[in-house]
């Protein structure tokens, strides 16, 4: 089992479903339809992290020392399964929901089978816009809302964040293997001040204007930089998100 949860990358799985929950309330009704919302999006994030630890399995060995059984095992069945059922709950939500599902599927695949990470920059964007889709498989049943794009707008941007984190956790495995992260092609203190000007100036622009609904992130977004001065990578990622987990609980309070 704790295979299968690695292979799946549970932990961002969890963390793409209360995306997808948070724009289910930010923009609907609270209801059962929300619980769907959820295993929908959690099916759709396993099924392309599944096939992306299948296409990065010599990343990984050199990253983390070793490989998961499932790459080499059954995995890539076991992700276009995963794909299916997620497909199958979007149906059953309505057709905006499924061209979603369906695009972000897509897209997914496409990150791992054409190496988007090789690309310097090009793979963090591409990785924010990817997972960004969630959130608005939150919102689809409701009609289009100005409000969307701003809270998209800081979600990419947060999403962006952790993702260069996580360039600057496995740097030393990229420049073995040659991939042209920002972290590699700048620097790493570079990459530092970079994190800190997109975490300062969203929390800065959410003070401002007083976004209440995003209140949450000043004092976890002020620890992610504060962790990440110190060079603890984990517990910066852990605290970046962290916010996207409590939002849902902060809309209820």
């Amino acid at each position: 089992m704790k295979e299968f949860l690695s292979f799946i990358r549970f932990g961002i799985c969890i963390f793409t479903s209360f995306l997808a929950l948070t724009g289910y309330m930010l923009f609907n009704q609270t209801g059962i339809i929300a619980v769907f919302v959820m295993l929908e999006s959690f099916l759709l994030c396993a099924s392309v992290y599944s096939y992306n630890n299948i296409t990065d399995k010599e990343e990984d060995l050199r990253n983390r020392k070793r490989i998961n059984r499932y790459v080499t095992g059954g995995g890539l069945d076991i992700s276009v399964m995963l794909g299916g059922l997620g497909l199958i709950f979007s149906s059953f939500l309505s057709l905006s929901s499924f061209v979603i599902s369906l695009t972000f599927l897509l897209t997914g695949f496409a990150y791992s089978r054409f190496r988007i990470k090789k690309y310097c920059a090009i793979k963090n964007l591409y990785t924010a816009l990817l997972i960004v889709q969630i959130f608005f498989l939150g919102t689809m049943r409701t009609g289009f809302d100005w409000m969307m794009i701003v809270y998209s707008g800081f979600f990419f941007t947060m999403i962006l964040v952790g993702s260069l984190i996580s360039d600057l956790r496995d740097y030393e495995g990229d420049m073995d293997t040659g991939f042209k992260t920002i972290p590699v092609v700048t620097s790493k203190r570079f990459s530092k001040i970079f994190i800190y000007f997109l975490i300062f100036g969203m929390l800065s622009l959410v003070t401002v204007f007083w976004v209440r609904d995003l209140i949450i992130f000043l004092p976890l977004g002020t620890l992610t930089a504060v962790y990440l001065s110190r060079d603890k990578y984990k517990t910066a990622h852990l605290f970046g998100s962290m916010g996207f987990i409590i939002m849902p609980m902060w809309l209820i309070i």
